[in-house]
């Protein structure tokens, strides 16, 4: 089986353009190949598969059949931010950090991290907007290129 990184930075950043998802009509705002990890420091757990950022929620899907491997709904993200994994300065190796409502942390890596980081932060701002959420996060620290 590949790395995830190799994985993750073989593929490429796909936006979308507003494509109406059928089952459930969100809109795809944008996807990309990606990994979710799930566990503690020394147990991590890495799950590939596609990630998909819609207009109400974060989705990690798997690659080759229709399994949710990683779900939240925006209005549940209290905060973002990008960081090194310590050990490189590739851009790859950057991990988006998501601090969800229940106090638990999601950890994310893709290719296009900063631009996925952007991304949701823009999503959040139009669902505060439009009321539907009240706190926006704080600005992205520690993105590459910053």
């Amino acid at each position: 089986m590949r790395d995830r990184h190799e994985f993750i930075t073989t593929s490429s950043l796909k936006p979308r353009g507003k494509k109406k998802t059928d089952a459930s009509r969100e809109e795809v705002v944008m996807e990309m190949r990606g990994a979710y990890c799930r566990g503690r420091e020394a147990h991590d757990v890495w799950k590939i598969g596609r990630i998909s950022l819609t207009n109400n929620r974060l989705v990690l899907r798997h690659l080759n059949f229709p399994k949710v491997l990683f779900e939240t709904p925006l209005r549940k993200i209290r905060g973002l931010t990008i960081e090194g994994d310590g050990h490189s300065s590739e851009a790859e190796r950057y991990s988006l950090y998501l601090l969800l409502e229940d106090g638990c942390t999601a950890k994310l890596q893709a290719l296009g991290v900063s631009t996925l980081g952007k991304a949701i932060r823009g999503q959040l701002a139009i669902l505060a907007a439009a009321g539907k959420r009240q706190i926006v996060p704080a600005p992205l620290v520690g993105a590459p290129g910053r």
